[in-house]
């Protein structure tokens, strides 16, 4: 049996206007070549932002898509 990393089908409306992250989280990206959403972390490397992408860090600058986020953290049952 295969496991598959679980993703978000979720399409972003036409007039949704990309808006870079502005802080530390996570986040929902899509690149204009991905059918659907990814999970990523903005993280703090070298006084950049930066998402781990393709196994090196990316600044998020460099990341031509549509973000949506920060998530909030859950406070919902099993969030301990």
């Amino acid at each position: 049996m295969s496991r598959t990393t679980p993703r978000a089908h979720v399409s972003f409306p036409a007039d949704d206007r990309t808006t870079l992250p502005t802080r530390l989280g996570l986040y929902w990206f899509q690149s204009p070549t991905m059918s659907w959403e990814v999970l990523v972390e903005v993280r703090l490397v070298n006084e950049q932002l930066t998402v781990q992408w393709l196994n090196k860090d990316e600044p998020a600058a460099n990341m031509n898509g549509r973000w949506r986020g920060p998530i909030p953290p859950s406070t919902g049952p099993g969030s301990r």
